[in-house]
C-alpha cells in the first residue's frame, strides 16, 4: 500500500494497494490477487469522499478430494455453488467504489474522543465476471 496525501501539491490523497490472499478450506482452496487505485478528496475538515477502482482475480481449486477410479477429480462433499465456482474458475472482479467519511476523531493512532462514520457503495460489472452492488457501513464512537 502507498498513499500520497498531497497528490500534485493539492489536498487530494492518491494511493494504491496490491494484494494476494490464499485461503484453505475443507476440500478446496482459493487464491485472490488484486490491486486498487484510490483518490480521496476532503469536502470539509471532518467530511471527505473516496473514489476507487478495484480489480481482482480469484482462483478456486479442489484440495484433498478422493480421485475416481479413472483418475479424474472425485466428488467432494461441497455445495453445488462451490462446485460451480471451481468449474468456472478463475473469476475476474472489476469494480468502482465511492465512499463518504465523517471523522472527528482527535488522534487516529490513539483515539480518545470523536466519531467515525464511513459509508461505501461498490459496483462490480465493469468488465470481468462479477456483477453486483455492495453497500457497506462502519461507525465508531470514542469517548473518555
Amino acid at each position: 500500500s502507498f498513499t500520497e496525501p498531497y497528490f500534485l501539491g493539492r489536498r487530494i490523497a492518491a494511493g494504491f494497494d496490491v494484494f494476494q490472499q490464499t485461503r484453505n478450506y475443507t476440500h478446496y482452496d482459493s487464491e485472490t490477487l488484486g490491486a486498487t487505485v484510490r483518490f480521496g478528496l476532503p469536502i470539509t475538515d471532518s467530511i471527505s469522499t473516496q473514489l476507487a477502482y478495484n480489480i481482482a482475480q480469484e482462483k478456486y481449486k479442489y484440495d484433498d478430494c478422493d480421485d475416481n477410479d479413472d483418475g479424474t477429480q472425485g466428488d467432494c462433499d461441497l455445495s453445488q455453488a462451490i462446485k460451480d465456482g471451481i468449474a468456472e474458475s478463475p473469476w475476474l472482479k472489476s469494480s468502482v467504489s465511492l465512499g463518504l467519511v465523517y471523522n472527528t476523531i482527535d488522534d487516529m493512532k490513539n483515539p480518545h474522543e470523536g466519531i467515525y462514520i464511513n459509508g461505501t457503495t461498490e459496483v462490480a460489472g465493469l468488465g470481468g465476471d462479477a456483477k453486483w452492488v455492495k453497500l457497506t457501513g462502519r461507525a465508531s464512537v470514542y469517548q473518555t
